[in-house]
């Protein structure tokens, strides 16, 4: 179960990073920005914690199928991002 949510977290940190500035989607976060709302961009590709809930029980699916374990999974798996997230807003200052 840890496993799993430390596979999600590391994947959707992935998913995140390919759109940052220089990186490969960088030109396409850029395209989207302007034509969708902060709503649906954020769990798509902008925010990691957001992404986890979406991502993470995409991939949970894709693996183990339904049952509820997922949610502990991907409330972890969120978890850790926030966490992540946290650090990195700490480190950066």
């Amino acid at each position: 179960m840890i496993e799993l949510s430390v596979l999600i977290t590391f994947a959707v940190l992935f998913i995140n990073s390919t759109t940052w500035e220089g990186m490969i989607f960088e030109d396409v976060a850029n395209y989207l920005d302007t034509k969708l709302p902060e709503w649906v961009s954020k769990p798509l590709y902008g925010c990691p914690i957001c992404m986890s809930i979406w991502w993470g029980s995409a991939f949970y699916l894709l693996y183990e199928g339904w049952n509820i374990e997922m949610l502990i999974v991907v409330f972890a798996a969120a978890g850790m991002n926030a966490a992540i997230a946290n650090l990195n807003k700490h480190i950066d200052e």
